[in-house]
């Protein structure tokens, strides 16, 4: 088995099904604009969602995928707006780097500020973080 199915504890079955489903994606998808490594990143979105129309609405910044790659090499931080964010990433990936996914969306500091400023807790999640680390 390949060291990426090795990283996402996949079995050879479901390593097949992977691929078979990344096909469908790249055939019904067409052509696009996307580098190669955006395109990873788009067709990884349109299976996790299950929505082609991913293809027309992701857009990277020029210097995007090297400064993830660079945080993550850096042992930054993920900072989710939802738990399900966090709960979804493969944690055995992600201590490769040991980067480590967070929310705070629950936090009662964050709940009580959303309050007090009429926002929504996940932007309030954010500023409160800003102000202690730097996250992805």
């Amino acid at each position: 088995m390949e060291k990426m199915a090795q990283l996402q504890q996949m079995t050879e079955e479901g390593c097949t099904i992977e691929a078979k489903s990344f096909a469908i994606i790249d055939r019904e998808s067409g052509t696009h604009d996307y580098t190669r490594e955006e395109w990873e990143i788009v067709r990884r979105i349109v299976h996790t969602t299950g929505d082609l129309d991913y293809k027309h609405l992701v857009r990277f910044s020029d210097t995007a995928i090297a400064s993830g790659v660079a945080a993550v090499r850096r042992q930054a931080k993920f900072l989710c707006d939802v738990n399900m964010i966090v709960a979804g990433i493969n944690k055995k990936r992600a201590a490769i780097h040991e980067n480590v996914p967070l929310s705070l969306i629950d936090d009662p500091e964050v709940l009580a500020l959303a309050k007090e400023h009429r926002s929504t807790r996940a932007r309030q999640a954010f500023r409160f973080a800003s102000q202690f680390e730097t996250f992805i």
